[in-house]
């Protein structure tokens, strides 16, 4: 299904489906239908943060953060012991701007039991929330997807980083 909201990106409008099929079967403000109504949450979010202050030039720019992914609670301590284990394989080793994206790269493979475990885990944990096994199981694999993406966006970010700073030592 396609959004009719720009800022949703291919990938996350599986999110928008999980999001509007699990709100159909709840009452929703005004009588609101589940698609105006995460329509309406995101327009909010947005308003937020335009509405906060804006960083520092120099700290925006030494920031290394990835892409903001949102884990539901049942999934934090899955997404924890991935995340552990995903910084302890990149960290230990000096890096360079040509050798950073490998490392992460790395970090992934040497992970990808723990990410497996970490998946079957947060598919149990949903079910707390009484969504069914397809559907818990699409929200796992999708969440740590997103996890992996922002993975290697925060390796890209780091890469940039050191290339500046080294092509600054070599000035």
């Amino acid at each position: 299904a396609e959004s009719r909201n720009p800022r949703i990106q291919p990938g996350a409008a599986g999110f928008l489906d999980l999001a509007s099929e699990v709100l159909d079967a709840k009452p929703l403000p005004a009588g609101q239908d589940s698609g105006t109504f995460v329509e309406q949450a995101l327009d909010d979010m947005d308003r937020y943060v335009a509405s906060l202050p804006m960083q520092q030039q120099q700290a925006a720019e030494s920031a290394v953060i990835g892409i903001p992914v949102t884990i539901e609670d049942e999934i934090k301590p899955a997404y924890e012991r991935y995340d552990d284990c995903l910084k302890t394989q990149a960290s230990g080793s000096p890096v360079t701007s040509a050798t950073t994206m490998a490392k992460f790269n790395e970090a992934m493979k040497v992970c990808t039991s723990v990410r497996d475990y970490a998946v079957a885990e947060a598919t149990k944990a949903l079910s707390a929330k009484g969504w069914d096994e397809p559907t818990r199981q699409r929200a796992a694999e999708t969440t740590f997807a997103k996890i992996d993406e922002s993975w290697l966006a925060m390796g890209r970010q780091y890469q940039e980083l050191l290339a500046k700073r080294e092509a600054a030592l070599a000035a």
